[in-house]
Formats: structure tokens, C-alpha cells, sequence
């Protein structure tokens, strides 16, 4: 988006983060083999964020925990301010282990 590909990351892992305004899309490319004859492009919606972001399909984003609807902008500012899950997972599972050697030191 910005057009100096620091934002570039491994499509296999979670999205960096996600700002409050659009900064990440799909390139769909219509063309000849070797030539690109014409090139669209969307913003991500925000469940494709959350998707790309490591949460599960089942996460609920369009309403907010008093039951309430969120706006579109409300659902990607969420996602902008969350820990990816994989992250969380990951952190959670260190600290235990750290937990866990101590316990048997004990």
C-alpha cells in the first residue's frame, strides 16, 4: 500500500499489525502468461483481517461484548488492537513452561 514493500511478510504467517485505516488488500491479476494485462484491487474486509490475522472462523466481529453491533471500522479497529492468537498461544505456552520448572524445582 505504502509502495515500499516493508509491510511484505510470509503469506503462511499471521499479518503484522493492522492499522485503523486500510492498508492491506488481495491483487487479483487478469492477463497473458508473462504479461500483466490489467490489475484490480479491495481492501480486505474484516473478516478476512481477523482470518489473516490467526483468529478462527467462529470468532464473533461484528458485535461487541454487550451485544451490540459494531460498524465496519469498529470490527477492523478490534483487529488492529488485538494479539493474534497465535502469538497469545505461543506466549502463554513459554510462560507455563517456566512455570512448570519451577514447580519441579520446588
Amino acid at each position: 500500500f505504502y509502495g515500499q514493500g516493508s509491510q511484505l511478510q510470509d503469506l503462511r504467517e499471521p499479518l503484522h499489525t493492522i492499522p485503523t485505516h486500510d492498508r492491506f488488500a488481495l491483487v487479483l491479476v487478469h492477463g497473458q502468461v508473462y504479461a500483466i494485462a490489467d490489475i484490480g484491487m479491495r481492501m480486505l474486509q474484516p473478516r478476512e483481517l481477523y482470518t489473516a490475522h490467526g483468529f478462527p472462523e467462529s470468532y464473533v466481529i461484528d458485535r461487541g461484548a454487550d451485544g451490540r453491533q459494531l460498524s465496519k471500522a469498529a470490527q477492523v479497529r478490534m483487529c488492529g488492537n488485538s494479539v493474534s492468537p497465535p502469538c497469545a498461544r505461543a506466549i502463554v505456552a513459554a510462560n507455563f513452561a517456566e512455570q512448570q520448572l519451577v514447580r519441579r524445582a520446588a
